[in-house]
């Protein structure tokens, strides 16, 4: 178990992770067919075509270990590997409730995210467009509900056009950013 005190400490959380990430993302590399046999690293090189240096670096192994790491401290975000504890003693009333890491599960969970590394970094940005789009359409779907409040409780009584025209507005961009993609 990893317990963080300092807000410093959680550098170590992803050193971790992004450790465990790089090797998952080697054991990748790894499992790759190069020349249809698996098993062989490559080092970093430059393209050539026509014996001319294209300006293309390719990464070699160093390219799927680097997309690991970064996938693996993404992952954090939506994988911690958190465990709530209660920490209860005579000077503490009501007891402090803190957060504990298993270093167990990170070092499991960071070296499968490792391997499969674009595709959780892929499927992280589908959640945070997902996410983007939720709450637009719930404050359009707020600002809809006041505009419709408002023309509902015109002074007069009786809604007036510029704002029904207004709650309609805020009911498109609501709708709008439903189906957005």
């Amino acid at each position: 178990m990893l317990t963080f005190t300092e807000p410093n400490d959680y550098w170590t959380l992803f050193l971790i992770a992004a450790g465990c990430g790089a090797l998952g993302g080697v054991a990748a590399d790894l499992l790759v067919a190069h020349r249809r046999r698996t098993g062989y690293l490559s080092f970093p090189r430059w393209e050539r075509r026509n014996d001319r240096i294209t300006g293309r670096l390719h990464l070699g192994t160093f390219g799927p270990a680097a997309v690991g790491a970064i996938a693996a401290v993404a992952a954090l975000w939506a994988i911690p590997p958190e465990i709530a504890i209660t920490i209860s003693n005579e000077t503490t009333n009501p007891a402090e409730v803190g957060a504990s890491y298993d270093i167990v599960r990170l070092v499991g969970v960071s070296i499968i995210v490792g391997t499969a590394g674009a595709a959780v970094i892929a499927a992280l940005q589908a959640r945070v467009t997902f996410q983007r789009q939720q709450q637009a359409a719930v404050a359009g779907v707020a600002a809809a509900q006041a505009s419709v409040g408002a023309a509902l409780i015109a002074p007069d009584g009786a809604p007036t056009n510029a704002a029904l025209e207004q709650a309609s507005t805020d009911l498109t961009a609501a709708l709008g950013a439903i189906t957005d993609d």
